[in-house]
């Protein structure tokens, strides 16, 4: 999500004004997608205000990639804001559907594609896309879906999207250098964690446990397990199966150029409370050297054709 950015990581990126800072720390991050499903018991007004926000400032129209239950959505669309929704989970892309349909507004361009295949009828000013970088099966697969979120970009667009950071600390990822600080820290801890609705009565617990891990890759799969209790009796549970890959600074602007991003154009920031980096980038027009004749593809279709047919061109 986007709490917490504080500056809005102007630093060497030509942006607006920055973004407003939510106080308090943030949801672990195995947990905030699987918390999507329970928004009575995380209310997601401030993020929705920060979302609505960054649209605002960066542009309309807005793109949210991980929709989840619609809330922050359902927020900006009742203040008039120009801005889609896209939810790859087929669960909580019905539930952000029944979400804008609860309060009156259109489900009209609300998309549920794969990250390695989305594929919109229109371009955007800003796009938001959160816990979406290192769920692909592979690196390829997640530069796959970097070079797609750029193409659905229009020129001079921004792209802001987060990574968690699980050892907490700016230099965590040094520790990789050495195999035995690297040995101590993988896996990550994954500590269990009990949220409390506003009203008192209704109780999330969330905990989780490892249960597949590759060191060489940083790609771990882990389960987590979500007990909903009402006035102290169960309600419903849900089990999940997620899977998390996590980059070095370095291979996300690795992975942010390989898409088309400039290096000049993309900047981070780290937020150890939340545990995780915030990156934004910037599309950049590249204009032609030289301007191309009007009739060049007619041009080109014309000298193919003379070529097929033998005839010099």
């Amino acid at each position: 999500m986007i709490n917490e950015i504080g500056l809005f990581i102007q630093h060497s990126v030509p942006l607006r004004e920055p973004a407003l800072p939510m106080p308090g720390r943030a949801l672990p991050w195995p947990y905030r997608s699987v918390a999507e499903w329970w928004p009575e018991v995380l209310p997601l007004e401030a993020e929705a205000r920060l979302l609505a926000n960054f649209v605002r400032r960066c542009g309309e129209p807005g793109l949210e990639v991980g929709s989840g239950s619609g809330r922050r959505l359902s927020y900006c669309r009742a203040q008039r804001i120009d801005i889609d929704g896209l939810e790859p989970a087929r669960g909580l892309y019905a539930a952000c559907r029944a979400q804008l349909e609860r309060e009156g507004l259109s489900g009209h361009r609300l998309y549920s594609q794969p990250l390695h295949e989305i594929d919109l009828p229109r371009r955007y000013r800003s796009i938001h896309a959160a816990r979406v970088l290192g769920t692909g099966a592979s690196a390829d697969a997640d530069a796959v879906g970097l070079f797609r979120l750029y193409r659905a970009l229009e020129p001079g667009g921004v792209l802001l999207l987060d990574h968690p950071a699980p050892w907490g600390d700016r230099w965590g990822w040094l520790g990789r250098l050495t195999r035995a600080s690297w040995s101590r820290r993988w896996p990550p801890p994954l500590a269990p964690c009990e949220l409390q609705g506003p009203s008192g009565h209704d109780v999330l617990h969330l905990s989780s446990a490892v249960y597949d891990h590759a060191a060489d890759t940083a790609a771990l799969t882990y389960t987590v397990q979500a007990r909903y209790y009402q006035h102290g009796e169960l309600v419903s549970k849900r089990g999940f199966a997620l899977r998390q890959r996590f980059y070095t600074r370095c291979e996300v602007h690795d992975l942010l150029r390989r898409a088309g991003f400039e290096p000049s154009h993309v900047a981070c920031v780290h937020l150890p409370e939340s545990e995780r980096h915030v990156w934004i980038a910037e599309k950049v027009q590249r204009w032609r050297a030289t301007p191309p004749s009007p009739l060049g593809p007619l041009r080109l279709a014309g000298s193919i054709g003379a070529r097929w047919h033998g005839i010099p061109s």
